[in-house]
């Protein structure tokens, strides 16, 4: 028998292969249809809005459910580990699909219904369908896979500290909703679209009255003209808004530090306290005949609160504006403050041993930079505090210290961000 694969075209359909056969005794063409298939079925391949059936295996970075077919893999929203679902493929390449559930047929115990009417259009939270007190065991998994799979490494296991799962987020940053311009908008999920506002139960009470109150036709948002983006700061009876007042001070463990909209600070007030408490402990046990350094100070958060115990603070942070704030905070202790980029500090340190018995880091999400990373694991001190907001920069960046000779002591998982997929870590290296 001889075959034969033609391939089919239909107006705007998917390609066909058509499976024809011929006898080799038959007379005439003898040509005989025997199979009408899709090419992505030929191939291996899903195409958009095919739909299937798989077992999620686990959670991403990101908070998707990742499921396998046949191979690919398959991120899906809203979906838990051992949940068997019903799914249509939304985006299809070449060795990835994402989609989004029709059915979950086992739902997990850790599967709960979510509060927002936003949900899954919005893209601030992506986690609200999980319980919250399967949340941080669920980003635990997602960090020590992350560990595994981009630093080799096995990380200790991490000791979760949970916060308030509501109303605990300090700091936003709202869009202008072009169809509906007098309220709040935040940006779409995977969408530059913006969606818009009646209520927001993540938010601090303070910034929820203000979102309430543009709903109601009442004290809109007010956007400069030309732009699109409108920070907004409110904590213990201070409130901030861009245009209105920019700076001001906040109480941190009865400490008053002070602040701006222009200016990085953390955005959960609650797990920044724990934050702090969990560093000044670990302070203690550094050698405090040394100076210690804070790198990626921000507004000299950290410092103002572990430079008491050490006879000099170096302060290292790139943004002016921070800079000034932290010279503010910082007024009446023994600091130097050095206005630059990370790599360029770690460069004048190049041939120089830490002189430090402490060192705090506290980078962006792209993680510590080359030539500081080099100069941590070749002249570091023996106690080094990694504040981190990605797991897999941490995960490059440990790697590097770990193969300089540091030790990994202890990882601590913060409730920063309940309700999304964002973590929040302090690691601890020590060495010698």
């Amino acid at each position: 028998t001889r075959v034969a694969v033609c391939r089919l075209w239909c107006g705007n359909a998917p390609p066909f292969f058509v499976f024809l056969c011929k006898k080799s005794k038959c007379s005439g063409p003898g040509l005989k249809r025997i199979a009408l298939l899709p090419v992505h079925a030929i191939l291996n391949i899903m195409a958009v809005g095919d739909i299937f059936e798989a077992r999620i295996e686990s959670l991403v970075v990101g908070g998707e459910g990742l499921a396998r077919w046949e191979g690919k893999s398959i991120f899906v929203f809203g979906t838990l580990p051992g949940e068997q679902i019903v799914g249509r493929v939304l985006e299809e390449h070449r060795s990835w699909a994402r989609a989004h559930y029709l059915e979950i047929r086992n739902r997990s115990k850790h599967h709960c219904g979510v509060s927002c009417y936003r949900y899954g259009v919005c893209g601030g939270c992506n986690f609200q369908h999980v319980r919250h007190e399967a949340q941080l065991p669920a980003k635990a998994e997602i960090l020590k896979e992350t560990c595994n799979r981009i630093g080799r490494f096995e990380p200790p296991e991490p000791t979760l500290v949970f916060a308030s799962p509501f109303e605990y987020r300090n700091r936003m940053r709202f869009h202008l909703p072009p169809t509906q311009p007098g309220l709040f908008g935040l940006k779409a999920r995977r969408s530059a679209a913006v969606v818009p506002l009646e209520d927001c139960s993540v938010a601090d009470r303070g910034i929820r009255t203000l979102i309430k109150a543009a709903a109601m036709g009442r004290d809109g948002p007010s956007f400069a003209p030309g732009e699109n983006c409108l920070p907004v700061y409110a904590c213990r009876g201070l409130l901030l808004v861009k245009g209105r007042k920019e700076r001001g001070r906040v109480s941190i463990l009865n400490r008053d530090l002070l602040i701006d909209l222009g200016a990085f600070f953390q955005g959960n007030v609650e797990s920044l306290e724990y934050m702090i408490q969990d560093l000044t402990a670990l302070a203690e046990g550094a050698d405090r005949d040394r100076p210690m350094a804070d790198i990626y100070a921000g507004v000299g958060t950290f410092a103002a609160f572990l430079a008491e115990g050490f006879p000099h603070v170096d302060l290292v942070e790139s943004n002016d504006l921070s800079m000034e704030l932290a010279r503010e905070n910082l007024a009446g202790y023994p600091a130097s403050f050095f206005a630059m980029r990370d790599d360029v500090w770690a460069q004048s340190m190049e041939s120089v041993d830490s002189p430090y018995g402490f060192i705090v880091a506290d980078p962006p999400r792209s993680g510590i930079s080359v030539l500081l990373r080099r100069w941590l694991a070749e002249h570091g001190p023996p106690l080094f505090a990694y504040v981190s907001c990605n797991p897999a920069s941490f995960a490059r960046d440990a790697a590097a210290l770990l193969k300089g000779g540091y030790t990994l002591s202890s990882l601590r998982l913060y409730d920063c961000y309940p309700q999304t997929a964002h973590i929040e870590t302090i690691a601890v290296f020590t060495k010698g």
